[in-house]
């Protein structure tokens, strides 16, 4: 026979016919049904549940054979309530099953020509218990950077829509920079609209960011801006995913971030991004191409520093270190101790557009891998600040 795994759940035994309770009084009042009918499961067939019930058709059946059935759906640990009810001359038994978890644990170590080894592990967890969403962990370990990011996925947050939060973490202290950077915060956001090809999502957020170990010798711009900020603010963005003929697919996506600042430095981001890919016909070739940009402009005091302005290089514009394209403060033997200044300052804006052409490597061996050529192309520039640069 089929049974289910025994286990414990809280379960409900209503028996009623239409709007009236039926009462079976004593073990005498006997009924037999021409059919047992199941409603409400999924991850479970009906002949499993009836199986498990041990309820049969044409027998005569009482209030303790009622009562046994749901006791022994009960101690299945399978479902959070169960009804059983006469339906003309079929008896029903509705379930509502216990939301099953599932989960996935991953990590990866790879090397980047900027930072070095690179360690990341993650974990998500479906449908789970108690909180009846997602909950998922993030964290990505090198040298110069920590970081790592847990968060809870709802299917209802508010006004009958999807939501979240999520936590985060940064320490960062690259080698190029002449500062280091620890943050730390909280965001909430709910999902007002998704389908197969669109999301728009809302969130608020409150954060602490540090500027810290500011060199001596550093741009008094970025002298400046050490220290430690708490914001608070809101973003809105939307995404949208569209497959057309030929396998051709696009993505655009767009958002707008305000941040309000403790010490009168509040600021606006907006970014605006565009992708596609296109199959070339039965070469097996793709050409890959993308345009993105974003403009930080500020709302009071001096607005934006150096970590949340924009630089280029690496991955962002290939062949280029990381960081190197972007406004700077240049000045010979004018630092506070004599020294040169030449910092990197990051811009108020940038655009970049970059396209490849990728072909597959010995598909029918290694799968999914590909190698490309490409051709990048970008700039970083603006800088909006009270503070005289050094040279």
């Amino acid at each position: 026979m089929n049974w289910l795994t025994a286990g414990v759940a809280k379960v409900v035994l209503v028996i009623t016919v239409a709007s009236t309770t039926l009462v079976w009084a004593q073990d005498t009042q006997l009924r037999a049904f021409d059919e047992i009918k199941v409603v409400g499961n999924s991850r479970f067939t009906d002949q499993q549940i009836i199986e498990t019930s041990g309820l049969l058709t044409d027998q005569p059946l009482g209030r303790q054979d009622l009562l046994a059935a749901v006791e022994a759906l009960e101690f299945t640990g399978e479902f959070e309530e169960v009804q059983i009810f006469e339906a003309g001359a079929a008896l029903v038994i509705e379930v509502d099953e216990e939301p099953q978890s599932s989960g996935a644990l991953t990590g990866a170590l790879g090397a980047d020509s900027d930072v070095g080894l690179v360690g990341t592990v993650g974990v998500r967890l479906n449908d789970a218990p108690v909180v009846g969403g997602t909950l998922r962990a993030r964290a990505s370990i090198a040298e110069e950077f920590q970081r790592a990011r847990a968060g809870v996925d709802l299917p209802v947050l508010a006004f009958g829509r999807p939501g979240g939060a999520d936590l985060f973490f940064a320490n960062e202290a690259f080698d190029e920079n002449r500062f280091s950077f620890r943050t730390f915060g909280l965001e909430p956001y709910l999902t007002l609209q998704k389908d197969d090809s669109s999301e728009t999502r809302a969130s608020v957020f409150a954060y602490s960011a540090d500027m810290y170990d500011v060199d001596a010798d550093a741009s008094a711009i970025l002298r400046g801006e050490e220290g430690e900020e708490e914001y608070v603010g809101l973003s809105i963005g939307h995404t949208r995913r569209n497959g057309r003929a030929g396998g051709v697919k696009t993505t655009l996506s767009l958002s707008q971030e305000l941040a309000f600042g403790s010490e009168d430095r509040s600021f606006a981001t907006t970014s605006l991004a565009f992708s596609a890919q296109v199959p070339l016909g039965r070469s097996g070739l793709t050409l890959a191409s993308s345009v993105a940009g974003a403009g930080v402009f500020a709302l009071s005091g001096d607005g934006a520093r150096a970590v949340d302005r924009f630089t280029l290089g690496g991955l962002r514009l290939r062949g280029f270190e990381r960081g190197t394209i972007g406004p700077r403060d240049l000045c010979d033997s004018c630092g506070p101790v004599g020294a040169e200044v030449n910092e990197r300052l990051g811009g108020d804006f940038f655009a970049v557009a970059r396209t490849e052409l990728q072909a597959p490597i010995a598909p029918e061996r290694l799968g999914q891998l590909k190698g490309f050529v490409f051709a990048d192309l970008g700039s970083a520039w603006g800088l909006d600040t009270d503070t005289q640069a050094t040279g």
